[in-house]
């Protein structure tokens, strides 16, 4: 319809919630008009919210919005409940800005004169007073407040307003990230599929998360996440340019998708949008709009972004510098970095770019169960090598394949991932979940 291709052109940014009253006091004097078209309301707690922030507001003349709105005075009260009567005020005072402006102003006026803590505690003692119950609490009718309000230290901006609930699957040394639009909420984790954080459904067929970055930077942003569409596809747009399109191979809710890409990340706002080419149809055969389930988003910095020499081997130690996902924090065993592993694992390979057969050699202290050792599963850009796991009399463990010569892009970095068929608490006081502990990685030219 064409309504309906007017709303499709208009530029719409959902923020999340926001917990951070100064954040949400920002966007409310961010914006020209505070519109709550709800038919029921209680008490209206937004709409003076809004007036207080100099924003004038519009609501239907229903409940608690008829004591919450002024009219005219801290904003218009519709009485007609029609979208077409709540359209025509609020066109009639977008297009007129100096009645915008002078509600505005008496809005804040008649806020503070009404509801703030003064007031409030005026019409409170008020009450009591006339209901008897002053004399007969012996309460003090006497009050301090200060004057004027306390002066911010530091200006405060709205790009500090990442919602907190959304910013967990998006991580990385130096930036904060949050999901814009396009995403669904956040889910709770998984245990039993390998999902032990929070994650969020990119919704069919586009969604964008930000990355605020403290300095320039430059590094590889991987990209975990779970398909449940044949055929999928997913593309990484970086302010209108195409940085990637890929195959989502793996299709199955309990099975990891892991790519990885280079960026440059300018001083404060970047904006990323994720693309999904089909989304999940049900067995009820119900289109879900489902594209891909968004484990975790993490952003690594490289130092060493000059071109590397070529090199025939790549020694990974499970330390601080470690770049992977899907790994505890680092400790120490008889003084050497280990790292507990939850179900799935993944080291970012980059700096080996020889043609030759690559030896792959994972060397790990122990596992939570003995299974986990010998059911593993070594993968490369998610398909599994040929190769064997040797356990030693110590609990330690070694595994052993070859990477077949031709299966890599020469000169591209390739995800190795280390797969446990479960997880296990560590012991019973250490609720953490986890599977094999792992010491290093080695990759190098294969013998022969």
């Amino acid at each position: 319809s064409r309504f309906s291709a007017i709303a499709e052109n208009l530029d719409i940014w959902s923020t999340g919630y926001i917990d951070h009253p100064s954040i949400l006091a920002c966007y409310y004097s961010a914006a020209d008009v505070f519109i709550g078209p709800s038919l029921q309301e209680a008490f209206g707690q937004t709409f003076i919210e809004a007036a207080a922030c100099g924003t004038p507001a519009i609501g239907y003349g229903v409940g608690g919005v008829k004591e919450a709105i002024l009219n005219r005075v801290s904003g218009r009260v519709v009485t007609q409940k029609t979208p077409e009567a709540l359209a025509k005020v609020i066109k009639e005072l977008y297009y007129d800005p100096h009645k915008l402006d002078l509600l505005g102003k008496t809005a804040a006026i008649y806020i503070a004169n009404h509801f703030s803590l003064q007031s409030s505690y005026h019409s409170f003692m008020v009450a009591l007073d006339q209901s008897g119950w002053v004399d007969q609490l012996q309460i003090p009718r006497a009050s301090k407040f200060l004057v004027g309000s306390p002066k911010l230290t530091q200006p405060l901006g709205i790009k500090s307003g990442i919602p907190k609930n959304n910013s967990s699957i998006i991580s990385g040394v130096g930036i904060q990230g949050y999901t814009r639009q396009g995403f669904g909420a956040l889910e709770q984790p998984l245990p039993e599929i390998g999902l032990f954080r929070p994650s969020q459904w990119l919704l069919w067929p586009e969604g964008e998360f930000a990355i605020i970055a403290d300095n320039p930077r430059k590094g590889q942003l991987v990209i975990a996440c779970r398909n449940v569409s044949q055929g999928q596809f997913l593309e990484v747009w970086q302010q209108g340019k195409l940085l990637l399109r890929v195959a989502v191979h793996h299709f199955g809710i309990d099975q990891v998708n892991v790519f990885t890409l280079p960026i440059s990340l300018l001083e404060g706002f970047n904006l990323f949008s994720l693309k999904t080419e089909t989304y999940h149809v049900d067995q009820s055969n119900r289109h879900l709009g489902l594209g891909v389930l968004i484990e975790r988003i993490t952003f690594t910095e490289r130092l060493d972004w000059e071109p590397l020499r070529e090199r025939n081997q790549l020694s990974i130690l499970m330390d601080d510098h470690l770049n992977g996902i899907g790994w505890l924090s680092p400790d120490t065993l008889n003084g050497t970095p280990v790292r507990w592993m939850e179900k799935v694992g993944s080291v970012i390979i980059d700096g080996i770019n020889t043609i030759k057969p690559l030896q792959v050699r994972v060397s790990g202290m122990m596992a939570v169960e003995k299974r986990f050792i010998s059911d593993m599963v070594v993968k490369v850009n998610g398909n599994a090598i040929d190769g064997e796991v040797q356990e030693q009399s110590d609990k330690s463990w070694v595994f052993e394949g070859i990477i077949p010569s031709g299966s890599l892009t020469l000169n591209a970095p390739f995800v190795l991932s280390i797969e446990s068929p479960g997880v296990g608490q560590l012991s019973s006081i250490d609720s953490r979940l986890a599977s094999l502990l792992v010491k290093s990685v080695i990759i190098g030219a294969a013998e022969g």
